[in-house]
């Protein structure tokens, strides 16, 4: 992968490779917490990548992205429910998210803005990032319909009515991702899907 640009704010780099998206140039965001080197104990900031995967498009891809700095950016009205990744997903036994605080275990919710045990700000979200990695939330995002995707390929997990990975329940009527009701397991239907046209 060729990097592009560096952004700090997770906004701003997902808009910037969206927009290269929008303009044929495969662009994905990478990245993840530094610690800084400056005497401040325990400060950490983001250094997030705009990457192209061959050297051959970044030329191209800079060109946009000073088109990208000159315009302004528009947000959906519904943005912030869109962005937001649904923790419950994650394996609760797996992630734990501790207050920055007072050390006890938050709730895994991505709308908490409180500690519930000492009452001070928190944002989950972040906590887990800098606990577990950015990658920990990957499978907590709602997924986009693309084209060429499992759509066109035949393939529709919203309708997927075949059994829960570990139970053997159906998971008829049930979200894409998510927690199968009768045994409590992550599934991701995508991925049965998958394993199933191999």
């Amino acid at each position: 992968m060729i990097r592009v640009r560096r952004y700090s704010d997770p906004f701003v780099a997902e808009q910037a490779a969206q927009w290269l998206r929008s303009h044929g140039v495969p662009a994905e965001v990478v990245g993840h917490h530094v610690q800084s080197a400056l005497p401040i104990a325990g400060l950490k900031f983001t250094q997030l990548d705009v990457v192209v995967p061959i050297a051959a498009q970044k030329a191209e891809a800079l060109r946009l992205l000073e088109e990208f700095d000159e315009t302004p950016a528009v947000l959906d009205e519904d943005w912030e429910t869109g962005s937001a990744p649904d923790l419950s997903l994650l394996d609760a036994g797996a992630f734990d998210a501790p207050c920055p605080s007072c050390g006890s275990a938050l709730p895994l919710d991505a709308a908490l803005a409180w500690c519930p045990s000492c009452g001070e700000g928190v944002d989950v979200v972040e906590v887990l990032v800098s606990r577990h990695g950015p990658e920990a939330l990957a499978g907590c995002y709602a997924e986009e319909a693309a084209p060429g995707g499992r759509e066109a390929r035949g393939l529709d997990p919203v309708s997927f009515a075949g059994p829960c990975p570990s139970c053997g329940g159906t998971l008829a009527g049930m979200p894409v991702r998510g927690r199968c009701t009768r045994c409590g397991a992550l599934y991701d239907k995508d991925e049965i899907l998958r394993r199933g046209a191999r």
